[in-house]
């Protein structure tokens, strides 16, 4: 680590900071719009982006404009809108196996028990949580409601809904195998060891990408998730785009999807989807096969949706 210090550096106007783009050679075609921009978007944030196209420490390469990269900024939005919308949808199925198959299979309060989780010491840091959460919402009805006539307990259907889709993804990871192969297998259609647990990790970690309004565009995924004999996937945004697609559940609601992503790469036609999140040139080809949707009716549902093929 360096041993100087440097100086914080003073606050900038909002032209001052269009001038520091224009100063290091990037194109602005619009300076008031540039403004604009930049008085409702942090400058901090909005370099996050800019850096992607420098091609030295304090200049740009000569042909990237301030509005282009303020396009790849707004797909990125609508992008993270979409992921975070359809995850939810995820999310709340996942919750919903986990909680019926456990409490079938053994009772509603099995979660309780460290004899139904394979690491006793990570069921222990799961308890805690449980508590916390709890804890937290004493004061909500529900919690009154299973304090007053429940003595404090509470069954693991309503457990779940107080958890993050992290806390999710760490109960079922640690679940005995058995139960993960249960659940994996009868909803899922993965019968791999553990590809769905990688799943719900890469979906929770792209999540939360999105729920702090990170950028999704050039990012890498921490870990990739795990391939199965039928998909082989990266490191980037793409392979979380099509684990999103496979866990969803139900035909209409993954057609969905795959239309709202085409929808964005035919409004946003002139960036990169590539390059920016690792989109194959055949995606839309091989969301359709997989799914069995044929060309001739997507390309008919898309007209009826507004969607220029």
């Amino acid at each position: 680590m360096s041993s100087i210090v440097k100086s914080i550096k003073p606050a900038t106007s909002y032209e001052e900071q269009v001038k520091i783009y224009i100063n290091r050679n990037m194109i602005v075609n619009d300076i008031k719009k540039a403004q604009t921009i930049l008085s409702e978007i942090n400058y901090y944030r909005f370099s996050g982006y800019t850096y992607l196209f420098r091609d030295g420490f304090d200049s740009f390469n000569n042909c990237i404009s301030f509005e282009k990269i303020y396009d790849i900024y707004c797909l990125d939005e609508e992008l993270r809108n979409i992921v975070i919308y359809y995850i939810s949808k995820i999310e709340i199925n996942i919750k919903t196996r986990i909680a019926h198959e456990l409490a079938r299979k053994y009772d509603p309060l099995m979660y309780l028990n460290n004899k139904y989780f394979f690491n006793k010491d990570k069921h222990n840091e799961f308890i805690k949580i449980v508590n916390n959460q709890i804890s937290k919402r004493k004061s909500f009805l529900f919690v009154e409601h299973h304090n007053n006539f429940y003595g404090g307990k509470f069954p693991i259907w309503v457990i779940v809904e107080i958890l993050t889709l992290g806390n999710i993804s760490k109960l079922y990871n640690n679940l005995l195998t058995a139960d993960k192969k249960l659940i994996s297998s009868k909803y899922y259609s993965i019968n791999q060891k553990d590809v769905l647990a990688s799943w719900l990790r890469v979906i929770t970690e792209v999540r939360n990408l999105c729920a702090h309004n990170d950028r999704l565009y050039k990012s890498k995924l921490i870990s990739s998730p795990k391939n199965t004999g039928k998909y082989k996937f990266k490191y980037d945004i793409f392979s979380s785009l099509y684990v999103i697609y496979i866990l969803l559940q139900g035909d209409n609601l993954k057609i969905d999807f795959i239309y709202d992503l085409f929808r964005l790469k035919k409004k946003y036609k002139s960036i990169n989807f590539n390059i920016g999140y690792g989109f194959p040139k055949n995606w839309l080809e091989r969301m359709l096969i997989d799914l069995k949707y044929s060309f001739l009716k997507f390309k008919i549902q898309a007209i009826k949706r507004k969607i220029k093929y």
